[in-house]
């Protein structure tokens, strides 16, 4: 779908806290750059409107954004503004089952059947918790499988979705494969795994996410959505014609965050950076499996001219999402857009170039590196709602080691 694009001024914003290990010449070319990335790339996307934030070890931050809110109002869009976070809501929901590890509430190669009844479901007995963080359990995906799961619910987009509605898709679709025997892609696998948490926890996903991240980093801007709908809109969404086209309860912990780009750099700011999780969870989360080694637990995985990053990408309703870590420099990265861009390699072009920004401020360098378009670019596999993904997009791949991470681009089928 074309947009009509509303030109406003792109503003830039920067936060900067009581230490730096940068001097104000980098940071303000850092943010020099930035900016003029966004605003020689934002025509090029042609999406409503783009938000940028990179938050870095110094705990300096930059916010950038340009275009508009609301394809309808044309309200233009600031800092404030919320996106859906699509697939970004793995890496979270992820994030969180390593802390309820931490806790001693469950363990990674624990059965799910020990902690949610599944009744009839397929495998249920051997799939483990880590087979779903990092899609081997074999699970039917039931967003983006051949069923009746959109037309349901498109024709009906205030239904709450039960979970005996959404794990029957699973049910009836059965085993794509043995837990172990290879990866696939699920969303449904993750919308258990919110079944999870709710169950060690005892409460809502929401209010899960809330004890065991929110409140404890003193987070604004980000949270789980399990109410929004046409007649109960989200406070500052960066909303487009698609934000509540079904309700998100049909995808929960897969897909159901909403936050600011700034709130959701400094969630992976401080998650990382800040050892909010151990060294032991972090090493799990990215350590690729031997059926994909550019996926950990809810975490991919990649690189970009020798530098390694990890985290996850998003598309859903309309909206794109990625966040990127860069463990050798401690900095965080959330690029998001309420539009799919008319051309995917544009995005990811425009992803690489925020992220060679960065590298170039910590190597203190006067300009990037650059970078090439791709030019085998590969479908993502991480979309939930794949019937508007509007092409092929890149995917990173990555065989890493405990020291060295090498990029690997081939081609695969979704």
């Amino acid at each position: 779908m074309k947009y009509l694009i509303h030109t406003s001024l792109l503003l830039l914003s920067l936060s900067p806290l009581a230490y730096s290990d940068t001097t104000a010449g980098d940071l303000d070319l850092l943010k020099t750059n930035i900016l003029n990335t966004v605003e020689r790339e934002f025509s090029r996307l042609n999406v409503p409107g783009v938000s940028v934030a990179v938050v870095l070890e110094s705990g300096d931050e930059i916010t950038a954004f340009k275009g508009i809110a609301n394809t309808v109002t044309n309200e233009e869009l600031n800092e404030d503004h919320l996106f859906r976070l699509a697939s970004v809501s793995k890496h979270l929901t992820a994030i969180m089952i390593m802390l309820l590890q931490e806790q001693g509430d469950l363990l990674l190669d624990d059965k799910i059947i020990d902690h949610v009844d599944l009744p009839n479901f397929p495998n249920r007995d051997i799939i483990t918790i880590r087979q779903l963080l990092n899609h081997t359990a074999g699970v039917y995906d039931h967003v983006n499988s051949p069923n009746d799961f959109f037309s349901i619910a498109l024709n009906d987009p205030n239904h709450v979705w039960t979970a005996e509605e959404v794990l029957n898709y699973a049910v009836e679709g059965g085993a794509e494969f043995e837990p172990g025997a290879a990866y696939s892609y699920s969303n449904t696998g993750y919308y258990i795994l919110g079944l999870l948490i709710e169950s060690v926890t005892g409460q809502t996903f929401a209010e899960a996410f809330n004890d065991l991240l929110v409140n404890p980093l003193s987070l604004t801007g980000i949270f789980a959505d399990d109410y929004s709908d046409v007649d109960t809109p989200i406070e500052m969404l960066a909303a487009n014609n698609r934000a509540y086209e079904y309700h998100k309860s049909a995808v929960g912990a897969a897909g159901n965050f909403v936050a600011k780009p700034l709130a959701l750099a400094r969630l992976g700011q401080q998650v990382f950076a800040g050892d909010f999780i151990s060294d032991e969870s972090e090493i799990a989360m990215t350590a690729g499996s031997v059926l994909n080694s550019a996926y950990g637990l809810g975490t991919r995985l990649g690189a970009l001219q020798n530098t390694s990053h990890f985290g996850h990408t998003g598309t859903l309703g309309g909206y794109k999402s990625n966040f990127l870590y860069l463990p050798e420099y401690k900095a965080s990265i959330a690029i998001i857009v309420n539009g799919y861009p008319s051309v995917s390699d544009n995005w990811w072009y425009f992803i690489d170039e925020i992220f060679l920004e960065v590298v170039a401020h910590y190597k203190g360098t006067t300009e990037p590196e650059t970078t090439e378009e791709p030019a085998d670019p590969e479908p993502e596999d991480d979309i939930l709602d794949e019937k508007d993904s509007g092409g092929s997009t890149s995917l990173w791949l990555l065989l890493m080691s405990s020291v060295v991470v090498l990029l690997r681009r081939t081609k695969t089928l979704n």
